[in-house]
């Protein structure tokens, strides 16, 4: 179980290359409640999804023009998908902070991306 979860944390490490430069001030985040951990865990894993479809294409643009378009579309992406869960940038970093500083809370969202994830878990 833990080299699932190693994914998992890299992914947490890095899905805020995505979010646009000025959403990476943070919002002092309160701990979640169950519901609130879900919907983010929801959002993290759409998150991680457009920058695992979007980081490849950016890496391989043929100009910086290129790759400056595609992060826009990647920031507007990821945007739409916080808004459709009621969050800004400002909070969802806020929220992985806050994962990364407690282990407890992280372990339970490792728990809920991975039903997410796999519904069989």
């Amino acid at each position: 179980m833990y080299a699932r979860r190693l994914p998992l944390l890299a992914a947490v490490a890095a899905i805020s290359m995505l979010a646009p430069a000025s959403a990476f001030a943070q919002t002092p985040v309160q701990e979640p409640d169950q519901e609130e951990l879900e919907t983010f865990a929801e959002a993290f894993v759409e998150v991680a999804e457009v920058r695992e479809e979007m980081t490849p294409r950016i890496l391989q643009a043929q100009s910086p023009e290129e790759a400056t378009e595609l992060q826009a579309e990647a920031d507007e992406r990821v945007i739409g998908v916080l808004g459709e869960h009621e969050l800004d940038a400002a909070q969802y970093n806020g929220m992985i902070q806050l994962l990364s500083s407690d282990e407890e809370l992280r372990a339970e969202f490792e728990e809920i991306v991975m039903r997410i994830r796999d519904p069989g878990f």
